[in-house]
């Protein structure tokens, strides 16, 4: 993260992580842990199982009734345009498909089905309202040091997905950056390697990120 006193990161692989620097009062509860950070602080992340892999899910049932029609390719272009026209009339969707660290017997719920929301639209954005939901529910159970104001995103979830970025920054009430780099745990690794050698300075670290809205 470019300015990480302020700054949280949400990340979507197969599962998700939501991370800050901060302090943990009560400790660990399953979901969240805190780890070491630099220069003795600690970041303090939150872990989903079932991140992009909720919407891994949907693609894959979609992509089933597809196949039924003779039609075998990814679905995931479809998904994402439904996705996006789905945005403002989304179902109430708990994206916990692979239950939680803290209860793993806990499954996804999708709740208040009616006759004007029961559309592909709905089902595809509350997907992502979900799995973005449960990463802001941890959030705000973490201690920031000071006022969280910029959601940096990471993934390929997020890069590929305009809908998953609307719906996080609706959802966090905060603007959404992604870096420009692409490898970025790769990126993350050698800036790390870069201090730890003595090449750069901790402030300096910023210096080496940009995101693709500047």
């Amino acid at each position: 993260m470019k300015e990480s006193d302020c700054s949280a990161l949400a990340n979507f692989g197969t599962g998700s992580q939501i991370s800050m620097v901060g302090r943990l009062p009560g400790g660990a509860d399953g979901d969240i842990e805190q780890r070491p950070y630099l220069n003795g602080s600690f970041l303090v992340s939150g872990s989903a199982l079932c991140g992009g892999r909720a919407y891994a899910l949907l693609e894959r049932f979609f992509a089933a009734y597809a196949g039924r029609l003779g039609v075998d390719e990814p679905q995931y272009t479809l998904l994402n345009r439904l996705a996006a026209e789905g945005v403002d009339r989304p179902l109430d969707v708990r994206a916990t498909f692979c239950g939680r660290r803290s209860d793993p017997l806990l499954r996804g719920e999708i709740r208040g089905i009616g006759e004007d929301n029961f559309t592909p639209e709905g089902l595809a954005a509350g997907v992502l309202y979900g799995m973005a939901e449960e990463l802001h529910a941890m959030f705000a159970a973490m201690t920031p040091q000071r006022p969280v104001t910029t959601l940096a995103a990471s993934g390929n979830a997020v890069r590929l997905n305009p809908a998953l970025r609307q719906v996080l920054a609706r959802v966090f009430g905060m603007a959404v950056k992604i870096p420009v780099h692409t490898e970025e745990a790769a990126h993350g690794a050698a800036m790390y390697a870069s201090l730890a050698a003595g090449l750069v300075r901790q402030d300096e670290l910023g210096d080496f990120i940009t995101y693709l809205e500047e």
